[in-house]
């Protein structure tokens, strides 16, 4: 009789979970294909967003900005931060820059050899019919070699990302918070345009799943990604080291890897 209080304790921990939350068993921390699937498209967003956005865009906005050049529907506001808004994603950058000699230069122009770019974004985005995604970041970009003929930039982010898939029988939501390492990413100034280096992230998810009939689960797992570009303008985000996605640089969409 002494493990009785026990036993009604668990008893009573299993009714609560398979009424509440749907007691998914499966807790292993590994992602199923169906998560890797939803990671990488929720990062093909991250990356490439419609009007030039996403983390591809704001590289290109930094490069620019490294030599005078603001970018379209930009504008400086009064504490001298370039904003702007693309699909409903708001963009805010701040940034030094030095020339050659490192001298600092009162405003970033064609003689900037080297700049830091701080780089915030907020906002929400929608791609009907069945996703939606809610972004904050912040990271600082340090950009050199630009008078070389090949921008090099290098930093750190963080994000928090919240992204939901839904169709008539399951909504599938994730809260993803990341840092991402950008290492040696190669701009070419005209466009302009990446043609080399890499992304790492590290990311953290937590992911619940409702279906139709009522149930629910809920879950989380790490992946680690690479995202890395070449010289032809094609980019491959690889998760955990063993599944790979080939990625569209010009609308964020991403496909599973087929062939050598």
């Amino acid at each position: 009789m002494k493990n009785r209080p026990q036993t009604l304790v668990v008893l009573t921990t299993m009714i609560a979970c398979l009424a509440f939350y749907g007691c998914d068993e499966n807790k292993s921390d590994t992602p199923t294909a169906q998560e890797y699937d939803d990671v990488a498209k929720s990062f093909g967003t991250v990356v490439v967003t419609g009007q030039g956005g996403g983390d591809l865009g704001s590289i290109h906005d930094a490069a620019a900005l490294s030599v005078g050049v603001i970018p379209f529907g930009f504008a400086f506001d009064a504490s001298g931060a370039v904003n702007g808004n693309r699909v409903g994603v708001d963009y805010a950058y701040s940034i030094s820059c030095n020339d050659s000699a490192g001298n600092e230069l009162s405003l970033c122009n064609s003689t900037t050899d080297s700049a830091r770019v701080t780089v915030d974004w907020s906002g929400d985005l929608s791609i009907p019919p069945t996703f939606m995604a809610s972004f904050t970041r912040s990271g600082v970009w340090r950009l050199s070699d630009i008078q070389s003929g090949m921008t090099r930039l290098d930093g750190e982010s963080e994000f928090d990302f919240e992204a939901a898939f839904t169709n008539d029988s399951v909504s599938r939501e994730y809260h993803f918070s990341y840092s991402g390492v950008y290492d040696d990413i190669q701009i070419r100034p005209e466009a302009p345009r990446v043609v080399g280096g890499s992304i790492r992230f590290a990311i953290s998810a937590d992911h619940r799943e409702s279906n139709a009939d009522g149930g629910h689960s809920s879950r989380t797992f790490d992946v680690t990604a690479e995202l890395t570009f070449d010289a032809q303008g094609h980019a491959t985000f690889v998760l955990d080291g063993q599944r790979t996605y080939d990625l569209d640089l010009v609308d964020g969409s991403v496909a599973l890897h087929v062939g050598p």
